[in-house]
Order: structure tokens, then sequence, then C-alpha cells
């Protein structure tokens, strides 16, 4: 006699059976070892989900932002329906984000708005152009080391002045060490009023000369070196600059972005070769 508590199923004369009834005890009794053996795995394999997913979420790499206006107007910034910055500016970089989705909302001076969804790269701050009634992407850079255990959404105040609002403002900048060529670089109005005049001279041996003083003299960002590239007319004038200004850029490690401003790809094969790369 058999009785099997788990599931009520009594069997009377188990060994008198026959040799098709205890087949069938044998089979219920390893399907339901099966049963609870699958249901161990899922709780386990449930378990090691959950475990992985904290672990991937504590190990992220954050996300940045930096927009300016093309047009110098100020603005305030709303990430994710929260205020970052109580007084308008018109160039702010935002970091460090959790996650690389950003739902944007800018308010300008006249109260005109401006929204938008940012899809963000993970370890980057990206560079974008507030421009007419769209934000558009331009270039990225890495997050700087000092800014990369930031576990809030901070204010780097790039410009200098006061932000304002409730936000941390980092004002602090990398020495020339770890990829910097140097403390600070141009603010991106003042780039476009010195690129603007650029444009406006007759010879590119005139625009190279300027665009070396200044590059030498306030500092250029990556991607200032890139877009001052279109100011010139030919491309050994391009290359030039792009060799010269390598020493005074602020984020060496994105100045594989500058190869975007020449006209062929040898030009970047050779600035690759001249900063050895």
């Amino acid at each position: 006699m058999v009785f099997l508590k788990k599931e009520n199923i009594f069997i009377d004369r188990f060994f008198f059976a026959g040799e098709n009834r205890i087949w069938d005890v044998l089979a219920y009794k390893l399907l339901y070892f099966v049963k609870k053996t699958t249901d161990m795995l899922r709780k386990l394999l449930f378990a090691l989900f959950l475990i992985c997913s904290a672990g991937s979420a504590l190990h992220a790499q954050p996300c940045g932002i930096l927009l300016y206006s093309t047009e110098g107007k100020k603005f305030k910034v709303y990430t994710n329906g929260e205020l970052q910055n109580a007084k308008p500016m018109s160039t702010i970089t935002l970091c460090c984000f959790p996650m690389d989705i950003v739902k944007v909302k800018l308010e300008f001076e006249d109260k005109s708005t401006m929204e938008q969804t940012l899809y963000l790269r993970t370890g980057f701050i990206e560079h974008h152009m507030v421009t007419g009634k769209k934000i558009v992407f331009d270039s990225y850079e890495e997050i700087p080391q000092q800014y990369s255990d930031v576990t809030n959404v901070t204010i780097i105040n790039i410009n200098g002045g006061n932000t304002g609002g409730g936000n941390t403002v980092v004002t602090s900048r990398a020495s020339s060490s770890g990829g910097r060529g140097c403390s600070s670089p141009m603010a991106d109005r003042s780039f476009y009023e010195f690129y603007g005049a650029l444009k406006n001279k007759k010879f590119d041996s005139d625009r190279l000369a300027d665009a070396k003083a200044a590059v030498q003299r306030d500092c250029f960002t990556s991607k200032q070196v890139k877009i001052t590239l279109g100011a010139f007319k030919f491309e050994d004038s391009r290359l030039e600059f792009a060799k010269f200004a390598y020493a005074h850029v602020y984020d060496k490690g994105a100045y594989n972005t500058v190869k975007e401003g020449f006209s062929n790809s040898l030009s970047g094969n050779e600035l690759d070769d001249y900063i050895g790369r």
C-alpha cells in the first residue's frame, strides 16, 4: 500500500497491481520530481536575473548634454520636468544623467518654449545646438573624470558667472594633463563671433593667421576646430590649421571629430599620422 500525500493519491495493492500499474506510478513520481525541480530552477533563474539587473544598474555609465544657442539666446532648461537653471543661459552643460533618454524643455526669455526627447550616448557629453525650432546634435566628448562619479544632475558652468538654481555648480577645470591641451576653452558665443569675422577675410593666408592666433590665445574645443575648418577654401589650409590646433585644444580625446571638416579622407589620415594615432 502506498499513499502520496502531496497529491492525495492512494494506490491499493501496489506490489500486486501488475507491470503497467507499477510503470504508471514510477512515471507519476518522475513527473512530480521534474515539476518540483523546474519550479526551483525558475525561482533561481529569476533571482539571478534580479541580481544581474541590479548590478547592471549600479555600473551603468552616466550621460551628459551641452546645449548652446547659435544665436546667443538665453534659456532655462528643464530635464524630465525638473528645472536645472533659474537664471537663463546661452550655454549650459548638464552631467550626469543615470539614464540615456532625457526629455528636454527649453524656456526662452521671451517665454517661448521648445521640447524634445534626446537619446544620449552613455559615457559621453553630447553637444547639441539650439537653432530655430530644433535641438540639433553636433558632436560629443568623453565625460571628464572629475564628473564621472557624480550621482545627481549637476550644472557644469563652463562660461563663468552665477547659474542660479538649487543645483551644484562646478567651475573647476582639468589641467593640461590627461588629454587636456588647456584649462578652459573659448565660450561658444565668443567663438561664433570670431568665426563670422574669420569667414569675411579675403584670403586663406589671412584666415590661417587669425585662426592660429585665436586658438593659441583662447583655446578651442575639438568641435570648434572642426567648425573653423569650414572657413577655409583650400584643403591644405584646413590640414595646416588642424595640425597646429591640436596642441591648443581642450578635449584632445574628441579630436577625431575634426576629420569630419576635411573634404577628403587623405587629410584625415595625415592628421592621424601627425598626432601619432
